[in-house]
């Protein structure tokens, strides 16, 4: 199933760290939930008994109400998950229908509670099932995002509306959602909604465990400004982006050919006519083959060179950042930006540059 590297991704990006979980789970459950959202297939029998062992010995409580009680209601909910997750990677479709029937059959009555927040616990989970075939159903994967992020949106905003305390459970909900929008803004390169994210997280830290690392978003703070950056390409020239103020300038930091890697991207940007620089991040003549030729002027990152990795916050390949016409940081995406950067390019080739 081609949808799921991009679904498991989702999945991974949803959750809290172990100790911010808000839930009733022991450590060692957590570790064998972990084993089934990150796709662990050594562990896949042995996380399956855990978990149903754990289900059996904490029964579903009669109601909600109680905040001990929506934890463990919450607990159950996240332990189905990962069953309906270890049910979908074996492919078998009697198993993944019988989680799914499951999980279902315990968040729908929630859904329907009087509690709102007992409503959200629910929703969250529901929403996660509803993520699942997004990928499959959606013409690219951009539109995927595109789609889960509303949703996740939409999410957030009733729980802003309780107008009420969030109990733990409810609180740890909304920042599941916000870091997943953290990180499918900042794929689709919707760099202005990555700092509203971290805005948010910034002024709602978590209670309690570990925060996540954020250091990844650290350009966010150079959007909107001048950025100088000088490298000598591989023909010996420099290319500076002072020389390049009345252009939009797209810089692709390239993994190496490929179809789905940068093989497409390139020929995608190659289409649109614009200036480019590639970081060249293939190890091409380390790994045996050849660099293709590229109508670009093409830097290739070494040690004792200009880190624009580092500058940029590339952790993830590969990524493009957007020089607007006055020299100014105006994005910084993953491969999904490329949908809609036509648009873009030509909202910022519009914009009046700066004088020299």
């Amino acid at each position: 199933m081609m949808w799921w590297p991009v679904m498991c991704w989702l999945v991974i990006v949803a959750q809290a760290p172990a100790s911010e979980s808000g839930d009733s789970l022991s450590a060692n459950m957590k570790r064998w939930i972990a084993a089934a959202e990150h796709g662990d297939a050594e562990q896949s029998s042995t996380s399956r008994q855990a978990l149903r062992a754990w289900l059996a010995s904490h029964p579903l409580p009669d109601a909600a109400g109680r905040p001990e009680d929506l934890a463990l209601a919450a607990a159950r909910l996240r332990v189905r998950y990962a069953l309906f997750l270890l049910a979908q990677r074996s492919g078998q479709t009697p198993a993944i229908n019988a989680e799914l029937d499951a999980l279902r059959g315990e968040a729908w009555p929630m859904r329907r509670s009087t509690d709102a927040q007992v409503e959200a616990v629910a929703e969250y989970w529901l929403m996660m099932l509803d993520l699942v075939p997004v990928r499959r159903l959606a013409k690219t994967p951009g539109e995927a995002l595109r789609m889960a992020a509303t949703r996740m949106e939409e999410l957030c905003a009733r729980l802003a509306r309780f107008g009420e305390p969030l109990t733990p459970v409810a609180q740890v909900i909304v920042r599941h959602c916000r870091l997943a929008l953290l990180a499918i803004h900042d794929r689709l390169g919707r760099s202005d909604d990555v700092s509203r994210q971290l805005q948010w997280l910034t002024d709602h830290p978590a209670e309690q465990g570990q925060p996540p690392d954020l250091n990844r978003y650290a350009y966010s703070r150079l959007i909107g400004r001048e950025v100088a950056i000088r490298v000598t390409c591989q023909d010996g020239r420099r290319w500076d982006a002072a020389d390049h103020r009345g252009e939009v300038v797209v810089i692709c930091f390239w993994p190496g050919p490929g179809p789905g890697l940068g093989g497409d991207l390139l020929r995608q940007l190659g289409a649109m006519r614009v200036s480019v620089l590639v970081v060249d991040l293939s190890g091409a003549g380390a790994t045996g083959w050849a660099l293709p030729a590229l109508p670009w002027p093409v830097y290739r990152q070494t040690q004792g060179e200009p880190q624009l990795t580092d500058m940029l916050g590339v952790r993830e390949l590969p990524r493009l950042a957007v020089i607007d016409r006055q020299g100014r940081l105006a994005a910084v995406g993953g491969a999904a930006m490329i949908e809609d950067l036509p648009a873009r390019l030509d909202q910022l080739a519009g914009d009046t540059p700066a004088s020299p």
